[in-house]
């Protein structure tokens, strides 16, 4: 989860809230960042070194603390994370995600200059090397490429708005305790919190609805066409009844009558597979192309779907089928 920091919240209360919260129970780790983890990054202009020289790119950038990697279980690939011990971190050290170290050629990115084009008010530069390396996270939807990051210490002592914190154990039993801390220690400050994941989700809000209608919509479709080859079977079956009569006559069995009557309804689904499973694997893989990220569509999912179809054309009809089977031949062979 996360607090939202008021805009001019008191600097001598920064780190004592983040050591108070960090201590209670339920509580692994907390973290200051300048931004939200669900959002875009702030872009700047760095120098980075490729092939021996210095070259201007665009860098997504992350104002972050010491804890954070540990807060957001980012994983170190290679090199250290940043030194509390060590103040000139601040100014010195960068973090590069995976993603930066490739697009940028390094095979071994620790110790690669990088440094920020422009200087403060004061003329102060912040240039210095790769320290570490982290495995790459998605802090936006699958719809977006992983870009090339880097994480950075704040310019000051101000951490940044967002204090972020990773809870275990169930949230509702954490969560009072936790804004009963923030009132203590923030006296005349409202908490506005909120829950990591929920941001995640709300990246995904319109196929959530999308689902949604298309569920509703599907389980009308089925109903309907349910009774639909129901009673189509039911007349069919009264208008072959002199047929299957005679067929029996003649020797057929309960099972072929059955088979012979469900037969019909199981070639017109498999016609409509033929054209249907197509179409939708075709909609299907334009979806998922307005995603970066996604899962690869395979042949079992559409047989599911194939057999699933069968089995409720088997049941809709079976009913009729099983009449045609069991009739007495001697009440539906008369002379009109």
């Amino acid at each position: 989860m996360y607090l939202i920091m008021p805009g001019q919240y008191p600097p001598e209360k920064v780190s004592v809230l983040k050591n108070e919260i960090s201590k209670l129970a339920g509580v692994e780790s907390a973290s200051y960042t300048w931004y939200p983890m669900t959002s875009v990054y702030f872009k700047d202009w760095y120098d980075v070194e490729m092939d021996g020289k210095m070259t201007k790119v665009l860098l997504n950038e992350m104002f972050v603390d010491h804890d954070f990697l540990r807060t957001m279980n980012i994983k170190l690939k290679g090199g250290r994370n940043f030194d509390i011990n060590n103040p000139t971190d601040a100014r010195t050290a960068f973090i590069v995600n995976e993603t930066a170290a490739q697009e940028f050629g390094w095979k071994d990115p620790i110790g690669k200059r990088i440094k920020l084009r422009g200087a403060d008010e004061k003329g102060v530069t912040w240039e210095g090397t790769v320290v570490g390396v982290v495995k790459d996270f998605n802090t936006q939807s699958l719809h977006n490429k992983i870009e090339p990051v880097v994480l950075r210490l704040p310019y000051d002592s101000w951490p940044g708005p967002w204090l972020n914190m990773r809870v275990n154990g169930l949230l509702s039993d954490r969560l009072p305790v936790i804004l009963s801390t923030y009132e203590k220690l923030m006296p005349g400050f409202i908490a506005d919190y909120g829950i990591v994941n929920e941001s995640y989700d709300n990246n995904y809000r319109p196929e959530a609805k999308a689902l949604a209608a298309l569920q509703f919509g599907t389980a009308i479709i089925i109903f309907i066409s349910a009774i639909g080859v129901f009673s189509i079977s039911v007349y069919m079956s009264v208008k072959r009844m002199k047929e299957f009569g005679i067929r029996k006559v003649l020797g057929a069995t309960i099972r072929q009558i059955a088979e012979l009557h469900t037969g019909y309804f199981l070639r017109i689904a498999i016609l409509a597979n033929i054209i249907a499973l197509p179409v939708s694997y075709w909609l299907m893989k334009e979806w998922l192309t307005g995603f970066a990220y996604k899962t690869e569509l395979n042949g079992l999912m559409f047989f599911e779907v194939a057999a699933i179809l069968f089995l409720l054309v088997i049941i809709s009809s079976g009913f009729s089928a099983w009449k045609a089977g069991t009739m007495n031949p001697v009440e539906v062979i008369k002379i009109q």
